[in-house]
């Protein structure tokens, strides 16, 4: 293969890598996350019904049909993380938006 066509996909491939790890996924749910003291979840967010979890390790997942009262005493938990697993996942249905 030609060097033109070899330096021409491998800087396809840098721009995609360079796409899908630095820039930011948008928020679907204009949910504002709160930054939160936790050895495991780094802030929540909460808007019409769609919780935003974002982890210290830099994921952030949407869950959906979240009441206003679990965001609630989400925020309020002494153990952020613990009230995760209890309460929130594996409860609503959810994706991961980064």
């Amino acid at each position: 293969m030609p060097l033109g066509i070899w330096a021409r996909r491998l800087a396809l491939v840098f721009l995609l890598t360079f796409a899908v790890v630095v820039l930011p996924v948008p928020v679907t749910s204009g949910a504002a996350r709160v930054p939160v003291s936790s050895s495991f979840i780094a802030a929540i967010g909460w808007a019409s019904g769609t919780l935003q979890v974002e982890l210290l390790n830099g994921r952030i997942y949407e869950y959906y049909g979240v009441p206003r009262s679990v965001y609630s005493a989400f925020l309020s938990a002494p153990s952020k993380g613990k009230y995760f697993n209890a309460h929130v996942r594996g409860h609503y249905r959810y994706r991961r938006i980064r």
